[in-house]
């Protein structure tokens, strides 16, 4: 027992010398730190707003089911922050950039190409590069034949033509005086009496009295009395006999 032991033991020390000389993976630290936190995959997953296989793939350093470089390295930083671990440490330990995992993502190749119509027989070469184009050109066939085909809006219907508004005569307004309205006499308002002077009256001196002559006694003017003229025609008359 102690000769197989002692040839055992060779062997167990050279495993753990390579296991030691290998360094840890980004994957394993971060699943280590996530177990001693007392964290599960769906508390992170919540956290950094994954999927859970997303969490589980960078635990296990399955880059290959990840959508590329650039967010694979979004992801680990985002996990060691929440974790309080060393960011540029855990980046250190990703894969370098020679890893075909990290460069591109690996796409699984679709079997029908785009715009290619689904049939039994098997597709010729060069029929799905026509396909797109073709439908496009029915698409649009169609629309314009619906367009002609139905019938006009009312609101792009001619109108017929409005004829002017027939001109009846007019009728000559009556013509009548205006009213004049009577004018209400305004109520005279009472002429205002000046107020009483305060002053006091001057006293009038008297006035010398003379006596008045009387009055001369006029006569009417007469003319003077005239002489007759017989008594002139009659002398005449008696001296021419």
């Amino acid at each position: 027992m102690t000769g197989n032991d002692s040839l055992e033991d060779p062997g167990i020390d050279a495993a753990g010398a390579e296991a030691a000389a290998t360094p840890p993976t980004a994957g394993a630290i971060l699943a280590q730190a996530r177990e001693a936190a007392g964290l599960s995959v769906q508390d992170v997953a919540l956290q950094l707003r994954l999927a859970p296989r997303q969490v589980t793939a960078i635990e296990r350093d399955d880059f290959a089911s990840l959508p590329g470089r650039t967010f694979v390295r979004g992801f680990v930083r985002n996990y060691a922050r929440l974790l309080k671990l060393d960011v540029d440490a855990i980046l250190a330990a990703l894969p370098g950039d020679g890893a075909a995992a990290l460069d591109r993502p690996s796409l699984a190749a679709t079997t029908r190409a785009i715009g290619e119509l689904p049939s039994e027989r098997a597709a010729r070469p060069g029929a799905a590069k026509w396909a797109i184009p073709l439908a496009l050109i029915a698409i649009v066939a169609i629309a314009a034949l619906y367009e002609f085909s139905r019938p006009p809006s009312p609101s792009l219907r001619p109108s017929p033509p409005r004829l002017p508004p027939r001109r009846h005569p007019r009728r000559p307004p009556n013509l009548r005086p205006p009213r004049r309205r009577r004018r209400r006499p305004m109520p005279s308002r009472p002429a205002r009496r000046p107020p009483p002077s305060r002053a006091r009256p001057r006293r009038r001196c008297p006035i010398p009295w003379a006596p008045s002559r009387p009055p001369r006694a006029t006569l009417p003017h007469l003319p003077p009395p005239r002489r007759p003229r017989r008594r002139r025609c009659r002398e005449r008359r008696t001296s021419s006999t």
